[in-house]
């Protein structure tokens, strides 16, 4: 297997080029999907205007052969307000992906190794995210792990008020002290 070094990029500054070799990957990978206009926007407003600590910026970790990307894994700074408690900052952990002629090499492996990383290092106590059922042991190998609060969005009352699409909502690491209580969000969208 060849070496592949893993770069952090940030999206508050990401070049045109960048930003679309990414839209172009997340294409590849996501191919027929319901989020297709979604992918091809996929520098959310807030990513460029982020204004607060640097050590919570959203960040984007890839791989590249020569210029392009072949793999991803987002980083962003995310509240959630466990019931009863104060808010928390937690690391949201999105469109983990590589390219599909890349698979079976471990550049998946490699940027969310470097994604998790930023929790080890205390830029967040916890990352929060969520995966298909098909992709949980995939996660658990880092040391994720399911968790099973019922998480709610804050601004919609009612049926759908589930700010996940996919079946499992992971944290990490995989230690005591995660709350066990309903967590609400304040927005869509992990």
């Amino acid at each position: 297997m060849e070496p592949f070094a893993v770069e952090s990029l940030d999206p508050r500054t990401i070049s045109p080029a960048d930003e679309k070799s990414i839209a172009q990957l997340r294409q590849s990978v996501w191919v027929n999907s319901s989020k297709d206009g979604f992918l091809a926007e996929p520098f959310r407003p807030f990513w460029k205007a982020y204004s607060g600590s640097d050590a919570q910026a959203p960040a984007m970790f890839v791989i590249r052969y020569g210029q392009k990307v072949i793999a991803l894994a987002k980083t962003l700074p995310r509240i959630i307000q466990p019931q009863g408690r104060a808010e928390m900052c937690v690391m949201g952990l999105a469109s983990v992906c590589n390219a599909p002629d890349w698979r079976g090499r471990g550049l998946g492996k490699a940027v969310v190794r470097a994604a998790l990383a930023r929790v080890d290092k205390g830029d967040f106590e916890w990352a929060v995210f969520q995966c298909p059922a098909g992709r949980q042991t995939f996660y658990e190998q880092f040391g994720v792990r399911r968790v099973q609060n019922r998480f709610f969005r804050t601004d919609r009352l009612g049926a759908g008020n589930n700010p996940f699409w996919d079946e499992c909502a992971m944290c990490y690491p995989k230690r005591d002290g995660w709350p066990d209580v309903d967590i609400g969000v304040p927005s869509p969208g992990w």
